[in-house]
């Protein structure tokens, strides 16, 4: 008997994923521009609130980019001025809370999360 083996070709990211970096590349790209103008300073680090999405490449990559990854919002130091919640979402009280520190809320939560 012969084994077959099939490989499939890849297909890239779902439609929420590919949103959710683009997010983060977006955000990236303001705080350059912002510190570039004079008009920012520093301590404009980006903070995702857990992984952006599951997959390795792309958090390492991005934490080379200076992106800071936290899994509670007590992690938060307090000179943070943005957060930026995960492909995943979250839920009512985080939001809540994050408002609570006034914090820039980037929310890259896929739509199709309920």
């Amino acid at each position: 008997m012969k084994t077959q083996i099939f490989l499939a070709s890849p297909k890239g990211f779902c439609a929420g994923v590919e949103r959710a970096i683009n997010t983060v590349e977006r955000a990236i790209n303001t705080v350059e521009n912002i510190q570039k103008t004079g008009h920012g300073d520093i301590h404009d680090n980006i903070y995702v609130y857990h992984e952006i999405v599951h997959n390795s490449y792309i958090i390492e990559n991005f934490k080379k980019q200076g992106i800071k990854f936290i899994n509670h919002l007590s992690e938060l130091p307090d000179n943070a001025k943005s957060i930026v919640f995960s492909a995943h979402g979250v839920s009512r009280e985080i939001m809540k809370a994050a408002e609570k520190k006034n914090l820039r809320i980037i929310d890259a939560t896929c739509p199709l999360v309920d």
